[in-house]
């Protein structure tokens, strides 16, 4: 936990000081904007899962910029949740507008899922066998970004890359005695192909 407590603070010092250090309001060479996935909130609408992300991007010398995006899933049905920390560089194709149109760039994921499985259930209460998931993830991102307005700014972006899973599980005690039925895998650890799909719509500052 350490370890990761460490990346993250040195994610957050690079991100803010190889931004903000160059800031320059008369030629707009920089951008600062605050965003959230609105398909992650009309999901909520469905009562099946909380679901929620907050974006921060900050832009530099007319096309580049640096953003670190968090995200919190909860599915209520599965008992399951997650968090995910994805910091990514973009670079603007366009050369006449700053900031804005078509961009590509890299990405780099962490996500952190815990899975509870029920196996037994009764007047003691309800016993689940718990599955935690560690991904690191990597990948290319693309979209398109313009603003509305002044100072509203929409966001469409795609990613796809690989990630890379571990996974720790625990189970009770009184497993075996309760339901010696139950399967569990050991693919782990184990690769996977990842994607990504959101539409962030913030405030440009």
């Amino acid at each position: 936990m350490t370890k990761k407590i460490i990346i993250f603070k040195a994610i957050l010092v690079l991100f803010f000081t190889s931004t903000y250090g160059q800031k320059d309001s008369v030629d707009k060479k920089t951008f600062s904007a605050i965003k959230t996935d609105l398909i992650a909130l009309s999901l909520n609408a469905f009562g099946v899962a909380n679901l929620g992300s907050l974006t921060i991007e900050k832009g530099f010398l007319n096309k580049h910029s640096l953003q670190i995006t968090g995200s919190y899933d909860k599915y209520i049905n599965f008992k399951s949740k997650s968090w995910t920390l994805i910091p990514e560089y973009k670079i603007f194709i366009s050369k006449k507008n700053n900031f804005k149109g078509f961009y590509t760039g890299l990405y780099l994921k962490y996500k952190n899922e815990v899975n509870l499985h029920l196996y037994s259930w009764g007047s003691g209460g309800d016993k689940y066998i718990t599955k935690k998931y560690q991904n690191y993830g990597a990948g290319l991102n693309f979209g398109f970004q313009t603003y509305i307005k002044k100072h509203l700014v929409l966001d469409f972006l795609l990613g796809v890359g690989g990630i890379y899973t571990t996974r720790q599980i625990t189970i009770p005690t009184d497993y075996y005695l309760s339901s010696p039925s139950y399967n569990i895998d050991n693919k782990y650890p184990a690769t996977f192909l990842d994607e990504r799909a959101s539409i962030n719509l913030g405030y440009k500052f």
